[in-house]
């Protein structure tokens, strides 16, 4: 120690525990992924190795130094006072402590298989944290996706509906037109002629002799019958008593006679007489729907045989319509066939559904399905 003239005056001893200093640094060096090193300016450890690579330089084995270990690491560490850098050995962060050449350094390593694990940790963890951010997402899109879809098959369906009901409203009125005609015609010629052939033989029994007289009358009441089957066979095209006085298994039954003997076509009836009673509006739209499926069967499907069958639960009525005739491609050809658009509108207006199944050449089956009840009070079922 000096004096402030520079004199010297004694000499002041400081003793120092350091291996407790060192052992405090092992401590903390405990808390980190790697090793945390001390090493002297030379690059020799002090600390955080094993104690048989501690203070090699005292016995001349600089071997046994971090200079040698990582001199890639030690160019950059003994050239800065504070710093990190990454190797192939993984990354190492440290700090100067003094002044000088004589500094020395703390080190703390990370491993590089340590920093690749901590990396995957994180990635890890993100993933997840990503994993749960994108279910709500995928979530979220798929309603989006599927809202979008329902949208677009709701825009279909409607535009399909438009396109539909704009035909079947020209067809009916041009349906009528003709309807109307036939009907006209029919009473003009046949009506028409059959009364005016009745006025003529009454006519001619007043005039006639007696002995003529029964000739007339039995002319003229011939003509009155035919008359009379003509006037059933107009109400009948414009609607069925039948159909009202007896329900619609009997109205089928008296079409089915009428039907195969002016086509021809063997129809086999396949009718529950057990089916629960059936809703006047209901029995008048399947009756209506049989009519066009038979129909068009006997004028486009070539058939020999069809098969009817009808079944009533205590909730809808079954009907389905089978033929071997010729088939064809629905998808091709039923937008243009108003009859099925027309028995379709009406199973569709009942809440019920018909499926048409066809392939070409190996016949056709409409399938109905109408539930009995929609819109319809009890007070109209049929005893």
């Amino acid at each position: 120690v000096t004096d402030v003239q520079g004199a010297k005056r004694g000499v002041l001893v400081l003793s120092l525990d350091g291996a407790q200093l060192l052992d405090e640094l092992t401590e903390l060096g405990l808390r980190a992924p790697g090793p945390t090193m001390l090493l002297n300016a030379s690059g020799s450890y002090l600390s955080g190795v094993p104690p048989e690579r501690r203070w090699g330089f005292l016995f001349g084995r600089t071997d046994l130094s971090f200079r040698v270990d990582h001199p890639e690491a030690w160019a950059r560490i003994s050239a800065q006072r504070s710093g990190q850098i990454q190797t192939r050995n993984g990354i190492f962060s440290f700090a100067a402590i003094g002044e000088g050449q004589n500094a020395l350094r703390i080190v703390s390593q990370v491993p590089a298989e340590e920093s690749r694990k901590g990396a995957n940790r994180l990635f890890e963890r993100l993933l997840w944290v990503g994993g749960a951010a994108s279910i709500p997402l995928f979530v979220l899109s798929a309603y989006l996706a599927h809202a979008r879809e329902a949208r677009r098959r709701q825009r279909k369906a409607i535009v399909d509906s438009e396109r539909r009901l704009r035909s079947l409203s020209e067809r009916l009125f041009s349906l009528q037109e003709q309807e109307r005609r036939s009907i006209s015609r029919d009473l003009h010629d046949e009506l028409g002629q059959l009364v005016t052939a009745i006025t003529i033989e009454l006519r001619g029994a007043a005039k006639a002799a007696p002995e003529s007289t029964a000739g007339h009358i039995r002319r003229a009441e011939k003509a009155a019958s035919l008359l009379l089957q003509e006037l059933h066979g107009v109400v009948a095209r414009l609607r069925p008593t039948i159909l009202d006085d007896l329900g619609l298994l009997e109205a089928i039954r008296s079409y089915a006679r009428d039907f195969e003997r002016t086509t021809g076509i063997a129809l086999e009836l396949r009718l529950d007489p057990s089916s629960h009673p059936i809703p006047p509006k209901v029995s008048e739209s399947v009756y209506r729907i049989v009519q066009e499926g038979l129909t068009n069967a006997a004028k486009h499907a070539g058939s020999e045989s069809i098969t009817l069958s009808m079944v009533a639960s205590e909730d809808r009525v079954i009907v389905e319509i089978a033929d071997d005739g010729e088939g064809f491609d629905p998808r091709a050809t039923e937008s243009d066939r108003f009859g099925l658009l027309g028995m379709r509108e009406r199973a569709e207006l009942m809440g019920g559904e018909l499926v048409l199944h066809s392939t070409p050449g190996e016949g056709t089956r409409i399938s109905l399905s109408v539930p009995l009840e929609r819109g319809f009070g009890p007070e109209e079922h049929l005893s």
